[in-house]
């Protein structure tokens, strides 16, 4: 028989006959790894592989400051918050505990809530990274200035231009224009800061010439000295002159 058939039809299969699955319990998944570390200022992005799915099912990421399944609150913040995929907001200095709270509402005869395992996020300081001297006066084609960085573990200097060396805790700089170099220091839990110390640079004339007119003289008498220097800029702000006998 076909369509024609009196009080007959072809069954219409697709996508009406479709049924999505539904939650059944309230798997809270897991979080790996279990604990990290960061740094304050930056976020951390967290997720549950295996929670509960279908309809039914909600999520709800929450945080404790003491963990051990007491404490905790649903987090503020942040992007995420209802999802298996959580992104805190700005991190500050402290330990944090996290997990994802899984509801599904077809458990009988009542929901049913689960639990992810807890994550640890230990957010540590920033190094307080400071150089010596934070600025100074350097004369062309004299002695370098020596810069010091302290309270990190490793250091890296920009720009590169002038200086003995990019990496270290001491470097020397000899600038060929005023520079403002930067250091970024990186302690034992990989969290960075900077320091800045500006160079400001003078450029050293030349003397070209000295004459004296007369150029001998007797003991009690007068010479008129003249000296002739240069220099690309600025122009030598003054002369001294000193004595020498012979």
């Amino acid at each position: 028989c076909t369509s024609s058939c009196t009080g007959s039809s072809i069954p219409d299969i697709g996508a009406d006959e479709y049924s999505p699955p539904v939650c059944s319990a309230a798997g809270g998944g897991s979080i790996a790894p279990s604990s990290v570390n960061s740094c304050v200022g930056l976020t951390y992005n967290m997720s549950a592989s295996g929670a509960e799915v279908g309809v039914g099912a909600s999520y709800q990421w929450e945080i404790s400051t003491v963990g051990g399944g007491i404490g905790f609150a649903d987090v503020a913040g942040g992007s995420g918050a209802t999802t298996t995929s959580y992104t805190t907001g700005t991190l500050t200095s402290g330990t944090y505990y996290y997990r994802l709270r899984v509801t599904c509402s077809n458990c009988i005869p009542v929901s049913c809530v689960g639990y992810s395992n807890e994550l640890t996020v230990v957010v540590n300081n920033l190094p307080a990274v400071s150089v010596t001297p934070t600025s100074a006066t350097y004369c062309s084609g004299t002695s370098p200035i020596a810069l010091i960085a302290s309270a990190a573990s490793t250091y890296s200097w920009s720009p590169a231009s002038g200086l003995s060396a990019t990496t270290g805790a001491n470097v020397n700089s000899t600038p060929a224009t005023t520079t403002t170099y930067t250091v970024t220091g990186t302690d034992a839990n990989g969290c960075t800061n900077t320091a800045t110390a500006s160079i400001n640079v003078l450029i050293t004339p030349t003397i070209t010439s000295i004459t004296a007119t007369p150029s001998s003289v007797c003991s009690g008498n007068n010479s008129q000295l003249q000296v002739n220097g240069s220099v690309n800029s600025p122009t030598a702000a003054g002369y001294v002159f000193s004595q020498s006998v012979g």
